[in-house]
Order: C-alpha cells, then sequence, then structure tokens
C-alpha cells in the first residue's frame, strides 16, 4: 500500500501553522531569512518524518487504533516545535 500525500494531513496542518506564527519570528537577527528557513526546515523535517514513521507503523500494525498515535505524535510535534524556538532565539 503505497503512502500517499493524503496521508500527511497532520504534518501540512503543522506547516500551515509554523509558517503563519514563526515566519516573522527572527527579524531582528543579523541573517534573519536562513535562521528563519533553518527553523522551519528543522521542525517541519522532524514532522513529516515523525508521521511517516506513524504511518508505516499504522500500515504493519492495522489492529491498533491510530487515534493515540496521531494524538502523541500532535503532542510531541508541539512541544519539539516550542523548545526549538526557544533555542534559536537564544543562540541566535
Amino acid at each position: 500500500m503505497p503512502t500517499t500525500v493524503k496521508k500527511y494531513s497532520i504534518s501540512f496542518v503543522n506547516l500551515m501553522s509554523t509558517l503563519m506564527v514563526f515566519s516573522t519570528s527572527f527579524l531582528e537577527s543579523g541573517n534573519a531569512l536562513l535562521i528563519t528557513i533553518s527553523f522551519l526546515l528543522l521542525v517541519n523535517g522532524t514532522c513529516f518524518s515523525n508521521e511517516y514513521l506513524l504511518i508505516k507503523h499504522y500500515q504493519k500494525n492495522q489492529h491498533k487504533k491510530t487515534n493515540i498515535g496521531y494524538a502523541i505524535l500532535v503532542m510531541v510535534q508541539v512541544v519539539f516545535t516550542v523548545l526549538l524556538f526557544v533555542v534559536f532565539k537564544f543562540y541566535f
């Protein structure tokens, strides 16, 4: 069963929300464009890779319910995004 773009709905929502919220957060930095792009690439790259692993896990284990896995994915991504934002703000 191939993985399609439709299955990455959580990652696309995360991509749109991080673009809206964090696109102007690093304007005070010396190299604002590079820092913003690297932050967004790191956050959204991890979200897409985590969701890919989650999709593959549930394809192998079809008897498990997917709701708890996606809830944990969303919680972990939000915490990771906030922690990474604090690190980027502190160091850059």
